[in-house]
């Protein structure tokens, strides 16, 4: 597990990020559905089931997790306000060796535009240096232009664009898996 230090406190706008906890476990869950899954109000009975299993995906991962994992808090003014985590993967999508991979990052909407994002990033950005890596993978939804925009400024670069069967489904859209080369800050 990545420990923070304590400099990652801004106190011009209250924002830290912190190492979650399991009393986070919960709240992060909600976040996450709540940015990840728009279903119509016909099928709100969908979200707790979401949330639930979303829940016990991170409470065990965070009991459970190996040393190359960290999920990320970003909380301002004491409350949470967004979330993220890293992992080492071996891609699926290539033959080259395991590389630190940034999933879930979920920023609550009264929070978003405040920079709460690129303060999660840059925090995994260390937590590979940290690592002993020197570059950072993420996916994000081809259709998805502000996150896009978002990781293009953070000097992400798309390397490849995914399609799969679910292309039949209405409202799809196609992966761009991007990369970041980390410079040696340490």
């Amino acid at each position: 597990m990545f420990f923070l230090s304590s400099t990652e406190n801004d106190d011009k706008c209250n924002t830290m990020v912190r190492n979650a906890q399991r009393k986070d476990v919960s709240e992060l869950a909600t976040t996450i559905v709540a940015c990840f899954y728009d279903f119509p109000p016909i099928l709100s009975w969908i979200n707790p089931l979401l949330k639930l299993t979303i829940s016990e995906d991170l409470r065990y991962r965070l009991q459970n997790s190996p040393l190359l994992y960290c999920c990320l808090v970003a909380t301002k003014n004491s409350q949470i306000a967004g979330t993220v985590e890293i992992s080492l993967q071996q891609p699926w999508w290539a033959i080259t060796a395991q590389s630190p991979y940034i999933s879930n990052l979920a920023v609550k909407k009264n929070y978003r535009r405040q920079g709460i994002a690129k303060k999660l990033l840059t925090q995994c950005e260390q937590v590979s240096r940290n690592w002993g890596y020197r570059e950072i993978r993420l996916h994000v939804l081809a259709d998805n232009h502000s996150a896009q925009k978002l990781y293009l400024g953070m000097g992400y670069k798309c390397i490849s664009e995914e399609t799969s069967w679910h292309f039949l489904w209405p409202n799809y859209s196609s992966r761009l898996l991007m990369k970041k080369e980390l410079d040696n800050l340490d």
